[in-house]
C-alpha cells in the first residue's frame, strides 16, 4: 500500500499550517488539473489565478480539515 500524503503532514505541533511548503509541493499538480479540465480556451494568467484560488480557500478552511483525508481530495475536490 502506497503512502497517502495528508494534511496533517504540513500541520506542526503548534497547528502552524506550512502553507509555503504545501504550495511548493502541490502548485504543479492542481495547475495541470485545472489546465486540462479548462482547455485551451483559458489563459495561463486565468490559470494561475484559479490555482491561487484553490491554495486560498485550503487556507482559509485550514481548520476544518479533516486531517486524515488524502490531499488530494481536497485539490481535486473528491471529499
Amino acid at each position: 500500500m502506497e503512502n497517502v500524503e495528508t494534511i496533517k503532514q504540513y500541520i506542526d505541533d503548534n497547528n502552524y499550517f506550512d502553507l509555503d511548503a504545501f504550495i511548493k509541493k502541490y502548485y504543479g499538480y492542481v495547475y495541470m488539473i485545472v489546465k486540462n479540465y479548462k482547455g485551451t480556451n483559458i489563459s495561463d494568467e486565468d490559470i494561475e489565478e484559479i490555482v491561487s484560488d484553490v491554495f486560498l480557500a485550503i487556507w482559509k478552511a485550514r481548520n476544518n480539515i479533516k486531517k486524515d483525508v488524502p490531499i488530494t481530495a481536497y485539490l481535486t475536490r473528491n471529499y
